[in-house]
């Protein structure tokens, strides 16, 4: 899903002069984050504070609606 995000999404950035940077998707990003301890990457518990740290509030570092690509989530 990432990787057709990607496929999509950056050549229009690009031809509007925007560089797209997706740390997240770095493989050796993706191996650093396989090596956290588990209490570190539940509930993203890491991104939240990185996100806590670029000064984001708690609506956004908090939220209660928890990241689902379930059929049922999707709008109709």
């Amino acid at each position: 899903m990432t990787l057709l995000s990607l496929e999509t999404t950056t050549p229009v950035l690009l031809r509007a002069g925007i560089w797209p940077v997706r740390p997240f998707t770095d493989p050796n990003m993706i191996q650093l984050g396989e090596w956290l301890p588990y209490d570190w990457r539940e509930l993203k518990q890491l991104q939240r504070r990185w996100l806590a740290a670029l000064g984001l509030g708690s609506d956004v570092t908090q939220s209660r609606t928890r990241d689902s690509f379930a059929e049922s989530s999707r709008p109709r």
